[in-house]
């Protein structure tokens, strides 16, 4: 169930369903590439190695995508007391006339006030300029963070599950579910469903050693579209590991916006 970077090694029995932690960098990497350039785009955090050790993984993501092995997001590091005591954060950034994309990778619920001051911030800070905010699940998850905020910073979250419930399966689901038990589905109930009825049937189909075949084809399911692909393993001091599958990976990602009344999948 974890996004975890090294979940395992040399183990092609086991199957990550929950995209790992660079994968979400990279989704949103590629969402702000193709709305905005590179020059528009500040990484925000804190002046700590942890925060400048996930810019790296950004500025990775940026030359891979783009293709340039120099490119690099400019950076702003945030000084803390600026946000709580000072008359401005950002001011110096919101100077200029374009518009202004925000990335905040911080991910951790200990992070959930700091990321909540920068937004307030920027919110005040703005003025009329228009400001786009990409960050990470936790921006839908805290409770903090209000519908005003989605709709006046432009907030698209990167996630890998994400609940349509205009879409006619989800709500044939809701039905039968709420007709067999007396109450309407939870997250989980979407995600068991899922899993269990993606991996069964492809059990049904392959057998026994059915990940070597997760590759295939995508499958769209309730809350999600697994895109499982093989992780190879890297060339072992000199030894070849060709053709040899680490673990295996679901890469798909959904990223999240508020259109003014529903949040709904960007297009």
């Amino acid at each position: 169930w974890r996004a975890s970077n090294k979940p395992t090694e040399d183990n092609p029995y086991f199957v990550q369903l929950r995209p790992k932690l660079r994968q979400q960098y990279k989704k949103i990497t590629e969402s702000v590439l193709s709305k905005f350039s590179p020059d528009q785009v500040f990484l925000i955090g804190r002046d700590t190695k942890s925060d400048k050790r996930r810019f790296k993984y950004f500025d990775k993501a940026l030359r891979e995508q783009s293709g340039n092995p120099g490119a690099k997001f400019d950076e702003f590091l945030v000084n803390e007391d600026s946000l709580k005591l000072g008359e401005t954060a950002f001011d110096s950034i919101f100077y200029q006339e374009k518009a202004t994309v925000f990335i905040i990778p911080n991910w951790s619920g200990e992070d959930e006030d700091f990321i909540y001051s920068c937004l307030r911030r920027m919110r005040v800070e703005k003025g009329l300029g228009k400001v786009y905010v990409f960050g990470m699940p936790i921006l839908l998850e805290s409770e903090r963070i209000g519908y005003d905020y989605f709709k006046n910073l432009h907030l698209h979250v990167v996630r890998s599950k994400f609940v349509d419930l205009k879409n006619r399966k989800v709500q044939e689901f809701r039905s039968r579910y709420y007709n067999q038990f007396g109450a309407l589905p939870t997250k989980d109930a979407y995600d068991g469903y899922d899993v269990m009825l993606y991996l069964g049937r492809k059990i049904n189909q392959y057998g026994k050693n059915f990940q070597f075949f997760l590759d295939k084809e995508p499958e769209q399911m309730l809350q999600t579209t697994y895109r499982v692909e093989k992780v190879m393993m890297a060339t072992d001091r000199g030894i070849s590991t060709k053709n040899k599958v680490n673990f295996f990976e679901n890469t798909y990602l959904d990223i999240i916006r508020f259109n003014g009344s529903d949040f709904v999948r960007d297009r």
